[in-house]
């Protein structure tokens, strides 16, 4: 029986955005549509925005924002005005080649352990 491939975690670079792009928009309807450069943005601007890569593929993406991030989601202002220490998961897609790897499981337990000395909570 072959081996899988090992899951790596790590921040997204510039080259990944095309592949996230592609990921996100084989979410949708459980996700919105967004831009690339709606990306960058979410490059710059996230406290968390790392990818899963399975041989040397990207698999799956994890952005998060913290409760002062300039965002016009109606979700993170719902969290800003009952809640103050909080991580927001603004969003989490696997590419359907990767489905059942446990792609999103490894990426919600690496941004748990990043964000634990920082936040009280995560919240979506």
């Amino acid at each position: 029986m072959a081996s899988r491939p090992p899951l790596l975690i790590r921040d997204v670079a510039e080259a990944d955005l095309g592949a996230v792009f592609l990921i996100n928009q084989q979410s949708i309807p459980a996700m919105n549509s967004l831009t690339m450069e709606h990306l960058r943005w979410f490059a710059r601007e996230a406290e968390y925005f790392r990818v899963a890569e399975i041989a040397a593929e990207v698999a799956g993406f994890l952005i998060c924002l913290p409760p002062e991030a300039p965002y016009g989601s109606p979700n993170l202002r719902w969290l800003k005005a009952r809640y103050e220490d909080f991580l927001y998961i603004d969003r989490v897609a696997v590419s359907p080649r990767h489905y059942r790897r446990g792609v999103a499981t490894a990426l919600y337990m690496d941004a748990a352990r990043r964000a634990r000395d920082r936040y009280r909570a995560f919240a979506c």
